[in-house]
């Protein structure tokens, strides 16, 4: 069952009308107008706006995206998928990241998204049209502000058509004065005299002359839909010049008069289509006889077949714009629609929800949820909604696609959400994911007060359901208790839930052993731990739980790396990866982890080309994403691989990104975590002063628990003394971290502070105990292939490791390999660091500015790419780049992209 249906039809260009009546003055304006960002077509109703734009659209070499808006399209990110998909066909690679960003458990601002777009379009060589068809249904203040900001940086190849009966709210004025504006209005579409004796005359079949055609068009004041309405009620009349003089008034009353009589021109059981059909923004023959309720065949029907009254209709021009080249889908003109939804709200207003709940439920039963749910809106039944939508709750915690589930809970009276067990279920684990932790209290109180409560009538639950809703309960509670920091609680809460989850519902199963996994993974038990998460991948995989399958991957990796174990880290990571990828095999959003977890497999084993590129496109995918946890963790490995290099610019420029992400996400652990990786960066670049200073603020004793941060930034600290020579101080702490690391059998933890602890007793002169300790934390890491934790320490550490290897049954007595030892102390002497910088050798020495500029000039980075990075003007970048040419005695880029490689500044 799909939640959120893209409908094909919006995507494609609307048929040119049979009757269309080619207007080469416009199209000229038209093909003038792609010099501007934007060409507005305003006028009201049955103006043609849709009919000119799509003839033009048809007749272009360059490629075309369209999109046909309605009054759903207001939620951001459902207008903003449309939009992705409309240009999806023409760069699956570029778009489907930033789709799948849309379909996000983590919300992604659109800002983000939109960057990442323009960067896209740019890198298209040829020229590129959207088309935005009636974007006068949009009303929502947060698209216009993101479509403002859209056009305003887009590409020069890229131009934007948008067609609407009134002005958008959008800052027209300055684009005008800046010449960036093109525009047709109502008095350039409407019909001349003789556009208008084509159409009533060849189009048509009418038998005017010249001073009727006139007469007639000065009637409807050259109005597109007011010459077909007339055409229409003048057809079949013996003397239609006569007729012509009772057209009068402005267009409304025009319209309303030409309705009157074109419908009752019409067969009776065409009027009842036309009316009852006109609830509909689309239809087929399916639906249309599912709403009219008929259920007939060709042979036996007394009333014509829907089939048969469309062709009827699009034979006789009445207002019909066929959707597809197929002849399946149509809708009604705009205009004609409203008219007739007007008098249906007239004539028989009573039927109208019935209509609406048929359309409903043949839109359910296709599958097509998003529909189903509008239409039941519609009718004013919110609890035929809330049918529809608790059959979609399990479905949107199954994929992880919970955008679609979001927007309906939203449209639903509140009191109705917290009645309705399952919807609340879906309100709790939505709170969670968007992390609103702080509301989910109330909501816990309200769905247990639901599940204690008497169902009514509408919502019989069996006794399975019942069981599966308080498993629910028990693990939504069990995940709150976690958040807390209350484990045993947690415990408590998964194995009660265990105990009633009835054996078929496998999400809920699934989900509690997971979270009874990580309860006991933090407190300690590895062993028992991976037992739940074995059977939570069980029970994830006989459903097809695909988000649950992901998140056991994610525990087990996370687990794996704690306990030193390379190999099963790539094997977890490698599950994500497959997990990750959509149908058409294009990455989604947590991809980005998934690579970046191979990429730090791959520095751990010294393959550093291997992984700067598995960093580099995990970073990429997070970044349009917009999952910054994610893009800073692949940052700041990337910027170790830099300084394993020896390009210590490049891993400061890496660490710098990272410190914007962080300070834009306002998390004050992760500026905490970049932090600590600065002092790295400072160390490795022999900056022990830097390091101090971020020493002075970080506290010497570990935590009451174990924290991986915590850890981190402990053995940084004793690095930092071990550069000051502070041994004895390094050495107690080493102790107890080594004592927490044993008792945790934390070994990919264990195996660092080892070395470190070498590092200490070689400085002491204990070299027995230095080549001893080393021998150990080699042994431990020889298995899985660990490089970088003893090459990362430099110079030092690869004296010591050929003292282990020289030593008579030193390396041996612990089962190391000569391999294995060759390859560690070749990676410890690593390549031949460049100075810190070389900016001080040029005359006039670069800003820090101009570093970071220069940087992306030699990663290939365009003008627009640079200002985006570094949110900054073009106009500034452009300024930036003349100051470093100057002061770089160069006349190019590419020479520019030289010099800095020579002076190690990229």
């Amino acid at each position: 069952m799909a939640l959120d249906t893209i409908v094909q039809t919006k995507l494609h260009i609307p048929a040119v009308p049979h009757s269309y009546v080619a207007r080469a003055r416009l199209l000229v304006q038209l093909e003038s107008a792609q010099h501007a960002r934007l060409t507005l077509i305003t006028a009201p109703a049955g103006s043609g706006k849709t009919t000119l734009a799509s003839s033009w659209a048809h007749q272009q070499a360059d490629a075309v995206v369209w999109l046909g808006l309605d009054p759903t399209d207001n939620d951001p990110a459902r207008f903003w998928s449309y939009v992705l998909h409309a240009l999806h066909g023409l760069d699956p690679t570029g778009v489907a990241p930033l789709l799948a960003a849309l379909r996000s458990p983590q919300p992604s601002p659109i800002e983000a998204i939109l960057a990442a777009l323009l960067n896209a379009l740019a890198a298209r060589p040829a020229p590129l049209a959207i088309v935005l068809d009636d974007y006068h249904t949009i009303e929502t203040p947060a698209i216009h502000r993101a479509l403002t900001w859209l056009i305003d940086h887009l590409p020069p190849q890229v131009h934007l058509l948008i067609a609407s009966r009134a002005d958008p709210p959008l800052p027209l004025g300055r684009w005008r004065v800046r010449g960036q504006l093109c525009e047709l209005r109502a008095h350039d579409l409407r019909f001349t005299h003789t556009e208008a004796a084509t159409f009533l005359t060849d189009a048509m079949g009418l038998a005017l002359g010249p001073a009727e055609v006139a007469a007639l068009d000065d009637r409807v004041e050259g109005w597109a839909a007011g010459l077909q309405l007339a055409a229409l009620a003048l057809r079949g009349h013996a003397d239609p010049i006569a007729r012509i003089a009772v057209f009068s008034g402005r267009h409304a009353y025009v319209l309303a008069y030409l309705v009157d009589d074109v419908l009752a021109g019409q067969p009776e059981y065409v009027q009842h289509f036309l009316l009852c059909t006109a609830i509909l923004d689309q239809m087929s023959a399916p639906l249309c006889d599912a709403v009219l309720g008929a259920v007939v065949s060709n042979a036996s029907a007394a009333i014509p077949t829907s089939r048969f009254t469309l062709d009827y209709l699009r034979e006789c021009n009445l207002f019909l714009v066929p959707l597809d080249d197929e002849g399946n889908w149509f809708r009604y003109h705009h205009l004609f629609r409203d008219v007739l939804r007007h008098r249906l709200r007239q004539t028989n207003p009573a039927h109208i929800p019935e209509l609406h709940c048929r359309a409903a439920a043949w839109f359910a039963a296709q599958g097509l949820i998003d529909a189903a749910i509008q239409h039941a809106l519609a009718a004013g039944d919110h609890l035929l909604a809330a049918r529809w939508i608790e059959r979609a709750v399990d479905v949107a915690l199954r994929s992880g696609d919970i955008a679609p589930l979001r927007g309906w809970l939203a449209t639903l009276p509140e009191a109705l959400v917290r009645a309705r067990p399952q919807l609340a279920v879906g309100q709790l684990w939505l709170l969670f994911i968007t992390g609103q932790e702080d509301l989910v209290p109330t909501w816990i109180d309200a769905l247990a007060a639901a599940l204690t409560a008497e169902p009514d009538g509408d919502a019989v639950r069996s006794a399975e359901d019942q069981a599966r809703l308080r498993a629910e309960l028990a693990a939504l509670r069990a995940q709150q208790a976690i958040h807390m920091g209350e484990l045993d609680e947690a415990v408590a809460q998964c194995r009660a839930g265990l105990s009633i989850a009835p054996s078929g519902a496998l999400r809920t199963r699934g989900a509690l052993e997971l979270l009874q996994g990580t309860v006991i993974r933090l407190m300690g038990d590895f062993t028992a731990a991976v037992a739940h998460f074995t059977a939570a991948r069980r029970l994830a995989e006989q459903g097809g739980e695909e988000l649950l399958l992901l998140h056991v991957a994610e525990s087990l990796a996370n687990l794996a790396e704690i306990r030193g174990q390379l190999a099963a880290m790539v094997t977890e990571y490698a599950r994500m990866r497959r997990l990750t990828v959509d149908a058409s095999g294009q990455p989604m959003p947590l991809a980005g982890m998934a690579l970046i977890g191979m990429g730090k497999v791959a520095r751990e084993r010294n393959d550093l080309e291997a992984a700067a590129a598995l960093l580099a496109e995990g970073i990429d995918i997070a970044r349009r994403s917009a999952i910054s946890g994610v893009a800073i963790d692949g940052l700041m490995v990337l910027a170790l691989v830099e300084i394993a290099k020896g390009n210590q610019a490049g891993a400061a420029l890496h660490l710098q990104e990272a410190a914007a992400l962080a300070e834009r996400w306002h998390s004050a652990m992760v500026e905490a975590r970049v932090a600590v990786f600065r002092a790295r960066l400072a160390l490795a670049a022999g900056n022990v002063k830097d390091a101090v200073r971020w020493a002075i603020t970080t506290s010497e004793q570990p935590a009451a628990s174990y924290s991986d941060q915590g850890e981190i930034e402990q053995l940084t600290l004793v690095r930092v003394w071990i550069a000051q020579g502070r041994t004895r101080q390094a050495r107690t702490l080493l102790t107890r971290l080594e004592q927490s690391a044993r008792a945790g059998l934390r070994h990919g933890r264990l195996i660092e502070i080892l070395a470190l602890r070498a590092l200490v007793a070689q400085a002491v002169g204990d070299d027995a105990t230095a080549s001893a300790t080393l021998a150990e934390a080699l042994a431990l890491g020889q298995a899985e292939g660990y490089v970088r934790v003893f090459a990362d320490e430099g110079v030092a550490m690869g004296n010591l490791v050929r003292r282990v290897a020289a030593q008579r049954g030193g390396g041996q007595a612990f089962g190391l390999r000569a391999d294995y030892l060759a390859a560690v102390q070749e990676a410890c002497t690593g390549p031949q660091s460049p100075p810190v910088t070389t900016n001080e050798q040029l005359v006039e020495p670069l800003s820090v500015r101009e570093q970071e500029v220069l940087a992306l000039i030699a990663a290939g980075c365009s003008n627009r790419e640079i200002a985006d990075c570094l949110i900054i003007s073009v106009a500034t970048v452009r300024k930036h780049v003349e100051n470093i040419h100057g002061k770089l005695g160069v006349q190019s880029r590419t020479q520019a992209a030289a010099r800095a490689r020579e002076f190690g500044l990229a």
